[in-house]
């Protein structure tokens, strides 16, 4: 059961800095393109929705079962 638990932090640290390096390559894009920003606007957004969500839906439940 800990080697499970172990995966699950894996991937879940991996999906944050994926999303995060995202968001970076986004903001470096957008500051290079000046004929189209609303796309990498849109793709920032997106990316940290994302980021927002993959947070709640693993802390949540962490702080939850610490709490009871």
């Amino acid at each position: 059961m800990d080697t499970l638990k172990d995966m699950i932090d894996a991937l879940v640290l991996l999906t944050e800095i994926a999303l995060v390096l995202r968001f970076i390559f986004c903001c470096i894009k957008q500051s290079d393109q000046e004929d189209q920003p609303q796309l990498y606007k849109k793709q920032k957004r997106t990316a940290l929705i994302a980021l927002v969500a993959v947070v709640c839906v693993y802390d949540i439940p962490e702080i939850i079962s610490k709490y009871f």
